[in-house]
């Protein structure tokens, strides 16, 4: 991830924090005191939509429910999530878009939705070949239907 794009991927994390805009993690609390960011260490629960059954990562936004689905009122969605084990993966992948993440496994991707049902796959590849797969859907429910301003949600607002 270019260096510029990581510095505004934490900066608006932690504005988001700060400014009393705590978002809760899948399977996971997160908290902040001070200065850190406290992540609890969860998992996201394997499914038999999964290639593997071995958990690469967590999904620290936006919360799932168990089947995977999350249903949005906005127009785009941060996904942002915490790989485990970096120093095995090789490659990131998210809807076949290789991304990167940070010396401590964050990653995050901007994801602009269609009305209705939106698609997610991250794949994880590791040093020796091994690939996990998960599958997400975020449900995109407009709200201009209800006359009010469309935003978007996570880190970019």
């Amino acid at each position: 991830m270019k260096k510029e794009k990581l510095i505004v991927l934490f900066g608006a994390f932690f504005l988001m924090l700060f400014t009393g805009n705590l978002i809760q993690a899948q399977n996971a609390d997160i908290s902040s005191q001070k200065s850190f960011i406290k992540l609890s260490d969860n998992t996201i629960p394997a499914s038999k939509k999964d290639s593997s059954n071995v958990s690469a990562f967590t999904i620290i936004y936006p919360k799932f429910s168990n089947d995977r689905v999350h249903i949005s009122e906005y127009e785009e969605v941060n996904f942002i999530g915490k790989l485990y084990d970096i120093h095995l993966v090789r490659i990131l992948l998210f809807n076949e878009k290789e991304i990167e993440w940070s010396k401590d496994g964050l990653f995050g991707e901007a994801v602009k939705l269609d009305p209705g049902d939106n698609n997610l796959t991250v794949k994880v590849v590791y040093s020796n070949g091994i690939e996990n797969v998960s599958h997400f859907q975020i449900r995109y429910v407009s709200r201009s239907v209800s006359g009010q301003k469309e935003t978007t949600v996570g880190l970019s607002q």
